[in-house]
């Protein structure tokens, strides 16, 4: 390979490092918001910290801020494979020399190889390091990595709004067309009947407490 040809394999390395985290980021920041109380926020803002203004604006916009985080994940995943998976054309090449594949005659054994090492080895790190343990650390720790992940989500979602816009008013229309509405994305509450069957599951179970019941009741 060429010094030319080296740089430039350096470089799409580094933007598969880059889409790994960009991708990680927004699967911790969908997680974070959706785990994270706002009372979490109360003592910080008291103290006056920035970000937990920050992150109450984001939370305030919750279904906004959610579509914004599955889009940067949308688009940092076709991005991944479609930057990563050619890398490994380049990375195999000497592997071709050692076991005599560098005829024309094997190039499509050559192709199909890559592919499938290149398709193999991308999903391994994109569910590990790009989805897996970011939402692992954020559902253990959603105050932190709220905090963290709050600025640039909102700038990202200031600069992405048109598009998100679009893409929403098309999900509105596919949903009218079938005779759905639709339904708040963070709308996870139980219902009256759904309380009481927890209830009554708790009891035989001996983890409820007189409180419990009269807050469910």
């Amino acid at each position: 390979m060429s010094r030319d040809e080296i740089i430039l394999l350096l470089l799409k390395v580094l933007a598969v490092a880059v889409l790994v985290f960009l991708n990680g980021f927004f699967v911790a920041a969908e997680f974070a918001l959706v785990k994270i109380r706002d009372t979490q926020l109360d003592p910080l803002i008291a103290r006056g910290r920035r970000l937990a203004k920050v992150t109450r604006r984001v939370l305030g916009n919750l279904d906004a801020s959610l579509s914004a985080c599955q889009l940067g994940i949308t688009l940092a995943s076709l991005a991944l494979g479609w930057v990563g998976e050619p890398i490994f054309s380049a990375l195999l090449h000497p592997v071709w020399g050692l076991f005599r594949m560098t005829g024309s005659e094997s190039e499509h054994l050559r192709e199909m190889v890559a592919v499938v090492v290149g398709f193999t080895a991308i999903t391994f790190l994109h569910i590990t390091a790009g989805e897996q343990a970011p939402k692992w650390f954020a559902i253990q720790r959603p105050l932190p990595v709220a905090l963290f992940v709050a600025q640039p989500l909102e700038w990202f979602h200031r600069l992405s709004y048109p598009f998100i816009w679009v893409l929403n008013r098309a999900s509105l229309w596919l949903l009218h067309r079938i005779g759905l509405e639709p339904a708040s994305e963070h709308d996870g509450g139980h219902s009256e009947e759904e309380l009481r069957l927890l209830l009554a599951t708790s009891r035989t179970r001996g983890s409820s407490t007189t409180l419990g019941r009269e807050i469910i009741l």
